[in-house]
This record gives C-alpha cells, structure tokens and sequence, in this order.
C-alpha cells in the first residue's frame, strides 16, 4: 500500500525485511531524525519478505510510505521491488538493523554531491570500526586460502589488510574502495537506471 497526494520526496529509503519488526524501530526512527535535521523530503519503503501477514501488520504501525508484501525470492528482488515503487532522486537501500548516526545520511548525500556514484558509510558496532568489505576475486580467496596455511603468507596478508582499513579507517571524507558493504547503499536513481537493477 502506498499515500498518495505526497510531495516528491528527494531521497528515499528501502529496506528489504523478513521478521524484522523486532529491529526496524530504531532504524526509521534514526533515519527519520537524520531528515528533519536535513530539512529534507523523505519516503520510507518496506519490503516484507516475511510471508507473515502478522509481520505484515506490525510493520504498518510504523507508518512506511509504502509496504510491499512480496514472496521471499532474495535480498536482491527485494531491493529492485523497493526501487520501482520507490519515488526519490536519491536512494538508500539497506538492512533493517542499520542505525542512522548523526551526520550520516548528510555524508551520504554530500559524497554523491561531489560526484561518487555509489557510496556506503563507514559501519562500527558498540564504537568499534568494521574493516571495509572483503575482497571476492578468485586471486584474494587464493591469498587468503594460503594465509590459512602459511604462516608467511599470513603474515603478508595481514599487512596488507591492515594497510586496506587503515586507509578507511583514517579517511576523512570519501575514499576509493573496490566493493561496499550491502548493508547500506546511496546512489542516485539515474544511476540505477543506468547500471540495471541488482542480479537476482
């Protein structure tokens, strides 16, 4: 189900759920208080994935712009499903449990501003920092198939992963990375129109 009569909203929100109602609070919430700080237009669209019409209902009481109860077919067909009923210029697309902190959302826009075409946050858990997201190139699971058996090779692979976060880790606005997290993503929509929607 979707308001109608709303403004375009400028930058929209999809989060892909499955019996994620026990999570979702805090993330709309933070997300909602990232906005109004903005003084930004905003929608909110939910993917349910539960096929719990329960589920379902619970997630109505926390007043999404849209709710679109669809069959569990992956992460994926849930973020394309919320991109095509979604209206903003610029898109989110993410976890349930991701918490919005103070200025995220704003560095988020400001990356995309200057140019960036997909940009995703540094992610901390009880104030530590995440390592950026793992390589998967058929060379790094070599690497790190050997690091697993080498204590020469570990010790190579270590430095070099320590170098890789550190850079991230130590960055004080946007830098290059060879893959994101999907736990949190922004592009724009013209961006998605241009590379297709995400491999189901």
């Amino acid at each position: 189900m979707r308001q109608t009569g709303l403004p375009a909203a400028e930058v929209s929100l999809v989060m892909v759920t499955c019996r994620s109602g026990g999570v979702i609070a805090a993330a709309l919430a933070s997300f909602r208080d990232e906005v109004r700080r903005l003084g930004i237009r905003a929608e909110l669209v939910l993917v349910d994935h539960s096929e719990d019409p329960a589920e379902a209902d619970r997630l109505l009481a926390f007043a999404p712009d849209t709710l679109l109860v669809k069959e569990n077919r992956g992460y994926a067909a849930g973020i394309n499903a919320g991109v095509a009923a979604s209206a903003g210029r610029v898109i989110l697309a993410g976890n349930p449990d991701v918490i919005f902190m103070e200025g995220s959302v704003a560095a988020l826009l400001n990356a995309l501003g200057d140019g960036w075409d997909v940009v995703g946050p540094q992610f901390s858990l009880a104030g530590w920092l995440f390592p950026p997201a793992d390589l998967q190139t058929p060379g790094e699971q070599v690497r790190r198939w050997l690091a697993g058996r080498s204590r020469f090779f570990w010790q190579g692979q270590l430095s070099r992963e320590l170098a890789r976060w550190r850079a991230v880790w130590d960055a004080t606005g946007p830098v290059p990375v060879p893959t994101l997290s999907g736990a949190l993503l922004a592009f724009r929509r013209e961006t998605f129109g241009r590379v297709g929607p995400w491999d189901e």
